[in-house]
């Protein structure tokens, strides 16, 4: 936990030099690195607050640099998906998608990143048709930049695989409703 508090202390110095220099950038970045931390310390509401702030600042200084505000709307939603506010951490992922799919190739890394964190969220919904579609283009726009051994594709095929296994029980445990209700 020292280890917290000193990278704590050294980041509020940080920010404070930003402020005195008029360095908006610097410290929308520094807001960002204090918002990870505080994820890291469990400490949630004040990590949020700081990607508000590292948001805020981006939008207003920078509202071209969509793959920075994209990067800052993902943090926030795995904030949300942390305090199992799913339908929030969807809303902020498919805003961070729609930044990333004006600014990036198709067939960028952080594209498939969103689309996969996106289907992890469906499917702590249980919208498993959906987040089987989105985990699905994951693993097909991964496979455009990187090899099929690569660790990142690897997850990405697990949560296909884990989210089809839902998927089919689903549609069995359905279909065996529909031959248990009488016929009228």
């Amino acid at each position: 936990m020292n280890r917290h508090i000193e990278a704590e202390e050294i980041l509020t110095r940080v920010r404070d030099k930003s402020i005195k220099l008029d360095n908006k950038l610097d410290v929308a970045e520094v807001q960002l690195v204090f918002g990870q931390l505080y994820c890291r310390m469990k400490k949630l509401n004040q990590a949020l607050q700081c990607f508000d702030r590292a948001l805020q600042i981006r939008q207003e200084v920078t509202p071209t640099a969509l793959p920075a505000i994209a990067k800052v709307l993902h943090e926030i939603a795995a904030v949300y998906f942390d305090q199992q506010q799913y339908q929030m951490a969807l809303d902020h992922l498919r805003q961070c998608l729609a930044f990333e799919l004006k600014s990036l190739p198709k067939t960028h890394i952080d594209i498939a990143q969103s689309h996969n964190s996106i289907a992890s969220v469906l499917w702590y919904l249980k919208d498993y048709v959906q987040a089987s579609q989105e985990a699905q283009l994951a693993v097909e726009i991964a496979l455009h930049s990187l090899e099929a051994s690569d660790p990142l594709v690897i997850r990405f095929k697990q949560l296909l695989t884990s989210i089809s296994h839902c998927l089919k029980s689903e549609n069995e445990k359905k279909l065996d409703e529909s031959k248990s209700m009488p016929l009228s």
